[in-house]
């Protein structure tokens, strides 16, 4: 009995064992059944997003292969870009390098300038003061060339006036020279008269020869006389002749030097110009 009892204990054990496994294979199944269900939905959603995943993806793709192009492209741009600036840079180092050459040239030729321009403003400064030594002796030379054409005048006034005693000299020597060769001819003829009649005595031959002897030295005074004047007027006319030669030339020397300044002033515009 204990034993049937024991084996009904134990069938109902084992019942109510499986009767919970059935409850909780039912529970399970539920689960299981939801699961499956909410899996479906998930495969659904996860398909859907695949799909929107993979579409998505193909767009990028192709989004990645314009993209990929464009970067070709770019590069490709690129590198000729970097071509022509390499290129541009080395023209312009070359350039460059042109440029500092001629600012060391135009440094160069400044330094010249400045030291010609130094050397001009001595100049200058020394030819203002020449100019103005020039000028002044300039001015100096027209007062005199002044009184140089003043003296002139006077110079051809006498020489005018020499010109007339130099032909008033010439009428007297003429006439002294006339008066001379008949004071001679009436000598030789006193003298042949008194050798003629150097028989008639003593008296009448101091009497010829009083007469001759007084015309004799009243010619000799007339003559001493007019000699004396032809000296003095002579010596006038030399006296003039010579003066008037010393203002002659210091008149040439006075027109030299106005034209040697003349000259220089003329140099001196010209270099002015010039400069």
């Amino acid at each position: 009995m204990s034993d049937i009892i024991t084996l009904k204990n134990e069938v109902n054990h084992w019942k109510s064992v499986a009767e919970s496994f059935k409850n909780n294979f039912a529970t399970l199944k539920e689960e299981y059944n939801d699961f499956q269900a909410e899996s479906r939905e998930l495969e659904a959603e996860l398909e859907a997003q695949l799909d929107q995943t993979e579409k998505k993806n193909s767009d990028l793709m192709r989004h990645n292969q314009q993209l990929k192009m464009e970067c070709n492209g770019l590069r490709t741009k690129l590198e000729c870009l970097q071509n022509e600036n390499r290129k541009q840079v080395t023209m312009l180092e070359e350039e460059l390098n042109r440029l500092r050459v001629e600012r060391d040239e135009l440094h160069r030729y400044v330094r010249e300038l400045e030291q010609v321009n130094d050397h001009l403003e001595r100049a200058h400064r020394e030819a203002a003061v020449s100019l103005e030594d020039y000028d002044r002796r300039l001015n100096e030379a027209i007062e005199r060339n002044a009184l140089l054409e003043s003296e002139l005048d006077e110079k051809d006034a006498l020489r005018a006036h020499i010109q007339r005693l130099k032909e008033e000299t010439r009428d007297l020597k003429q006439e002294l020279d006339v008066k001379g060769r008949i004071e001679q001819t009436a000598y030789v003829k006193n003298s042949r008269m008194s050798e003629s009649h150097i028989s008639n005595g003593d008296v009448k031959r101091v009497s010829l020869r009083k007469p001759l002897e007084r015309s004799t030295s009243t010619g000799e005074v007339n003559r001493c006389s007019a000699t004396t004047s032809r000296l003095t007027a002579f010596t006038i006319l030399t006296d003039l002749w010579r003066r008037a030669g010393v203002r002659e030339r210091n008149q040439r020397s006075d027109c030299y030097t106005i034209y040697r300044c003349l000259s220089w002033l003329l140099s001196f515009l010209q270099l002015k110009l010039a400069i």
